[in-house]
């Protein structure tokens, strides 16, 4: 189980890992702020975004790295088989295969929207920036579950005090 937390102000949680970071493909330059942690926490208000979810794949609670790629997705229920093959056997394979990708996590939850969360632990920010990174996110599979998709969020996080 995984709970997290994205806030427009520093909200640290009880044994949870802070992060600083902003939406990736967006103009907005406004600092966010994340929390994780193992369990449900009564984080104080504004909350731009809580999410609870439970571990589908990827082993351990994501740690420290120097950089965290948080993506939120909705799937058609009609995709749903499909798009959970495709996750786990293609997209985070190829993308964990890109150099300075240091291990994903997928996560489901059970009432919030949206449904599905990715978590990768990346040696650096730009990393999905790379042509390895773009090569490995643009396959005709890919093209074919993005028709599927909705609610896409992504946002990009760096630690903090580390």
């Amino acid at each position: 189980m995984i709970a997290l937390s994205i806030t427009p102000v520093p909200t640290p949680a009880p044994n949870g890992i802070s992060w600083r970071g902003a939406r990736r493909r967006e103009a907005s330059t406004e600092a966010l702020f994340l929390t994780l942690c193992g369990a449900p926490w009564p984080a104080p208000a504004p909350r731009l975004l809580y999410w609870e979810g439970d571990a589908i794949s990827g082993r351990g609670p994501p740690g420290l790295a120097p950089a965290l790629l948080c993506n939120f997705l909705d799937i058609a229920p009609e995709a749903e088989g499909e798009f959970n093959d495709w996750y786990d056997s293609e997209h985070v394979p190829a993308l964990c295969a890109a150099p300075g990708v240091i291990r994903a996590w997928r996560y489901r939850a059970a009432q919030h929207a949206p449904r599905y969360l990715a978590l990768f632990a990346l040696e650096a920010a730009d990393i999905v920036q790379s042509p390895a990174w773009r090569q490995a996110a643009d396959t005709p599979w890919t093209a074919r579950m993005k028709r599927f998709t909705s609610g896409y969020q992504s946002f990009l996080f760096r630690p903090m005090g580390v």
